[in-house]
């Protein structure tokens, strides 16, 4: 019924664990685009500078003159940048991509069985308020069935048709009764707790048992159940992961073809040790 359905989309915004799967759907997408920066070329930058002293010094007579010849400047500047591409990767890449992408499917999947299981348990706890609300209103009538009873036997006790036993015996039944009604409120209340735990909502309507059961055969059910059920998905899914994981395992052994190039300056080349 309406009222039910509304309860069960109010808890798929409400319920952290639904949004616990969601979460898992965007990462599991995230990573995707993270794997598939594999294919495109890493630049890094490095700078460094060292100060070394003391350094080796050699004197050289030029031109008659002593001149001191430093193999190594006191101040080391070095700069460069360096670029790697993997040229050929015998499909690795490829591989991870699509264990990345049974991931997101899991995910989705997960996602899908978590509602599931939320919604089935949203109309367990509906239909169970429905039960209790019924049964009280049962208690009720045999309560004042029992009460009206009370009245008759009090009348005769009063009349001397009947013995204070008679009364004693009613009694306890009606407080058998209002035990056993008790106990359903308590009952109604903890399922009305479970209610505002999983949808937020402290109330349900619902008066009837308005569901319908189609009978169908049991092949009938199981191919469906193969097709559509949540859990068949879910270990399909694992079957592909492991899959997937079986194909990246065979690939480890397999080489890397790759270009690097560097560009950067720095000083210290003899014999003009202080020039970039």
């Amino acid at each position: 019924n309406t009222e039910l359905k509304n309860l069960i989309s109010q808890s798929f915004a409400y319920f952290p664990k639904v949004k616990e799967a969601e979460n898992a759907v965007n990462t599991a997408q995230q990573k995707i685009e993270l794997t598939k920066l594999n294919e495109m070329p890493t630049v890094a930058a490095t700078g460094s500078y060292m100060y070394v002293a003391p350094v080796a010094k050699v004197t050289f007579p030029v031109n008659g003159v002593d001149t001191k010849l430093q193999f190594q400047p006191n101040h080391n500047y070095n700069a460069n940048v360096a670029g790697n591409y993997v040229l050929y990767d015998f499909g690795r890449l490829k591989a991870n991509i699509e264990r990345n992408k049974v991931e997101l499917q899991f995910a989705k999947d997960n996602v899908d069985y978590v509602k599931a299981q939320l919604a089935n348990q949203v109309a367990v706890i509906y239909y169970n308020v429905v039960y209790f609300q019924k049964a009280i209103s049962i208690q009720d009538t045999v309560l004042n069935y029992l009460n009206e009873n009370k009245k008759i036997v009090q009348s005769k006790l009063n009349n001397g048709d009947a013995l204070k036993i008679d009364l004693l015996n009613i009694q306890a039944s009606i407080d058998n009764e209002q035990n056993r009604k008790i106990d359903l409120q308590n009952s109604l209340q903890k399922q009305l707790n479970l209610l505002s735990y999983t949808t937020g909502k402290t109330i349900a309507n619902g008066t009837q048992f308005d569901f319908d059961i189609n009978t169908n055969s049991i092949e009938a059910l199981l191919n469906n159940a193969v097709a559509n059920n949540i859990d068949f998905k879910l270990a399909k899914n694992r079957i592909k992961l492991a899959e997937t994981d079986i194909a990246i395992s065979k690939l480890q052994d397999k080489p890397t073809i790759a270009a690097t190039a560097g560009l950067g300056f720095r000083n210290g080349y003899v014999p003009e040790i202080q020039k970039f």
